[in-house]
C-alpha cells in the first residue's frame, strides 16, 4: 500500500460471548420492540431535569438531585441549551462535546428552532448510544446516579457541587444581562 492510500480497518469479528454481554448491557436500556425502556425514559427525565436551564426556570421548587422527588415532563419548550449540554458532557465524560458532535445533534436529533435540544431529541441520542454503545449509556447513568437496575440512588458529591456552579453562573449571567434599575432611571 503507498502513502497516500488509506488504511481501511475492519471491526474485529464479535464473538458470541461478546454479543450475549452486549445484550445484556442492553436489556433495562432498550425493550422488545426496540424502542427505549420506560425506565431510560423516566431517568433520562432526570437527567434532562438536571441540566436543562428552562426545565429549572419553569420547576424552580424542584429538585432533581433528590430521589423522592416527581418530576412532570417537560414541556414542548423546555430544551437543552448549548451550554447546557456542555455542562452534561462535563458532568459524564469530563469534557464538552466537539463542534462536530453538536452540529451533529442539531441535524440529526429533535432539536428547536434555535437548535437546542428538546427531551425527544435527549432520548433520540440515549437510544441511538444505547444501541450502539450500552456500556457507554450505563457509564453515563452511573455518574448521574443511577444504579444496575436504573433506580436513582442520588448524584456524587462532586457532580452536585459542579451543578451549583454553573447555577451561580448562570444567574450572575442574567443579572449582569439585566440593566439594573439604576442604569435605566439615569437614561
Amino acid at each position: 500500500m503507498s502513502d497516500t492510500e488509506e488504511q481501511i480497518s475492519m471491526p474485529a469479528p464479535v464473538s458470541a460471548e461478546e454479543r450475549e454481554a452486549n445484550d445484556k448491557l442492553k436489556a433495562l436500556l432498550i425493550n422488545d420492540e426496540g424502542d427505549i425502556s420506560d425506565k431510560l425514559e423516566a431517568a433520562l427525565l432526570r437527567i434532562f431535569a438536571r441540566f436543562s436551564s428552562s426545565y429549572r426556570k419553569a420547576n424552580p421548587t424542584l429538585d432533581a438531585h433528590q430521589p423522592s422527588t416527581s418530576l412532570p415532563r417537560p414541556s414542548k419548550d423546555d430544551t437543552l441549551t448549548a451550554s447546557d449540554l456542555d455542562d452534561f458532557a462535563m458532568a459524564t465524560n469530563g469534557s464538552t462535546f466537539p463542534e462536530e458532535a453538536k452540529e451533529e445533534i442539531q441535524e440529526y436529533l429533535d432539536t428547536d428552532d434555535d437548535g437546542n435540544l428538546t427531551f425527544r431529541g435527549f432520548c433520540e441520542m440515549f437510544h441511538l448510544q444505547s444501541d450502539n454503545e450500552p456500556e457507554e449509556t450505563w457509564r453515563d447513568l452511573k455518574t448521574c446516579g443511577f444504579n444496575d437496575k436504573l433506580d436513582f440512588i442520588g448524584v456524587k458529591a462532586e457532580a452536585k457541587e459542579q451543578q451549583e456552579v454553573n447555577k451561580i453562573g448562570e444567574e450572575q449571567a442574567e443579572a449582569t444581562a439585566a440593566p439594573s434599575s439604576e442604569t435605566e432611571k439615569s437614561s
